[in-house]
Formats: C-alpha cells, sequence, structure tokens
C-alpha cells in the first residue's frame, strides 16, 4: 500500500505480449473501496483491458513516469477526481 493506495505493477518477460495472450492473463483482486495504481512498460491496448478489469475500484490511476505521479484515470465514490495526480514512487515488479 503506497500512501493509502495499492500499486500493481506489470512488466512482460519478453519485454512484449501480444494480445492474443490475454486470454491467460489472470490478475489479481482488489476490493472494490481501494484506489489502485497501474505501473508497467505495457502496450496501451494492456492499460485499457486492465483498466476495465479494475472498473469497480474506488479509483484507478496510472503511473507516469515523466510526471513523477499517478494520474487519476478513473474515480467514483472516490476523494480523487479524474486528472488528479497522486505521488507514487515504483518499486517492485510483477512479470507476466
Amino acid at each position: 500500500s503506497i500512501g493509502g493506495a495499492l500499486a500493481l505493477s506489470v512488466t512482460p518477460v519478453n519485454g512484449y505480449v501480444d494480445h492474443l495472450e490475454i486470454e491467460n492473463l489472470r490478475v489479481p483482486r482488489v476490493d472494490a473501496r481501494e484506489t489502485l495504481i497501474l505501473d508497467g512498460k505495457l502496450p496501451h491496448w494492456m492499460y485499457t483491458a486492465l483498466a476495465r478489469a479494475y472498473a469497480p475500484v474506488s479509483c484507478l490511476a496510472v503511473y507516469q513516469p515523466q510526471m513523477a505521479h499517478a494520474l487519476v484515470v478513473h474515480a467514483h465514490h472516490s476523494a480523487h477526481r479524474i486528472g488528479d495526480r497522486i505521488p507514487y514512487t515504483p518499486d517492485i515488479s510483477l512479470a507476466v
């Protein structure tokens, strides 16, 4: 947990993930009351798939290295609004 938020850092093992591999991907469960930060070197389509999978969370943000913050992309029933910045420093990654 980072400042009240959970972080999920995902990086493909081979540096590339094909859209056909998404069928085998299992994402960790996250309580809908949580704020979740997504991080990792992923194609845009995979960030979109993860955003759809985690749509029920209270707040969803994506880490933007050039901003050194996570940017809120989805929020409901949350103290955050779309476009808000959440301080975040990446650390541990989950290879897929």
